[in-house]
């Protein structure tokens, strides 16, 4: 004999290899479980290696359940035949004496942790609550009065360069945007960046696709991107729009060109020889 008792597990209620059981066999979950457990107590009376000398078609003569239930168990890997019999998965785990010792003994551990658990929470209260109760001191409150102090005001070079940047949905963190630039000590180039952001914010590679491009300003801070290719193209003059004369120009010219191809065309196929324009 294994043991008077066999393990349970709570999930084991909704565990899929359950549900698939009960669509195979056409039973409900509940009597697939009420199956189950009358099966895994009847092993556990036969074996503590989960094999088992009982072959499948034999099973229902032990455990009232057709061969169908046997091979739904098969086919989710619960239960496996053998040459010599059927085997029991992890049944030195679940059903021997070993097994169900360490349970029992996992368990027992378990609920003393609690209490003791308990037994902590209670008396950590009870000294919490003491020290609250002590009135402070003056020092102590002096203390506290010392520690609360106002943020220091950010930087004028700093405000202009976020209020500058872009309205973007990245446009984020500006207390760490602070810090960078404090680290880096930005004050006397604010200047030269707030220059670099407005020339970037009016670039093709900010304003092309709704600023889909425009980069966050904490990661454009810590990269120091107002350097090398960015400040050139800060640096540069806005292009030039072309004149109203240069684009009728411009235009006119492409009609006359358009105007001289289709004459052409027409004397092609009237059968005269094309008009000479150098002459």
């Amino acid at each position: 004999m294994a043991g008077d008792w066999t393990p349970f597990e709570t999930s084991t209620l909704r565990k899929p290899e359950v549900l698939q059981i009960a669509a195979t066999t056409g039973r409900s979950r509940h009597e697939v479980i009420g199956l189950l457990v009358e099966f895994w107590a009847w092993a556990g009376e036969q074996t503590v290696d989960g094999n088992v000398d009982v072959c499948v078609d034999a099973l229902a003569s032990h455990v009232c359940a057709d061969v169908e239930f046997w091979r739904a168990l098969i086919a989710v890997g619960w239960l496996r035949e053998t040459p010599t019999g059927i085997h029991v998965p992890n049944a030195d785990k679940w059903l021997s004496k070993a097994a169900k010792a360490r349970l029992a003994k996992t368990s027992r551990q378990k609920r003393w942790r609690a209490k003791a658990n308990n037994v902590d929470a209670h008396v950590d209260a009870c000294v919490d609550a003491h020290v609250d109760a002590l009135p402070s001191t003056t020092e102590e409150k002096r203390r506290e009065e010392n520690t609360t102090t106002t943020p220091p005001t950010p930087p004028g070079g700093f405000e202009l360069f976020w209020s500058t940047w872009p309205k973007h949905p990245r446009k984020a963190s500006k207390s760490k945007c602070l810090k960078v630039w404090r680290k880096k000590r930005l004050e006397g180039q604010a200047e030269h960046i707030v220059a670099v952001v407005r020339a970037m914010a009016q670039s093709p590679q900010w304003t092309r696709e709704g600023g889909a491009y425009i980069p966050a300003p904490l990661v454009w801070l810590n990269q120091e991107r107002w350097d090398g290719d960015f400040a050139d193209i800060a640096s540069r003059p806005p292009p030039t729009q072309p004149t109203p004369l240069e684009v009728w120009g411009g235009k006119r010219a492409a009609a006359l060109i358009r105007e001289n191809q289709e004459r052409q065309e027409r004397q092609e196929r009237n059968g005269q020889p094309p008009a000479n324009p150098a002459k």
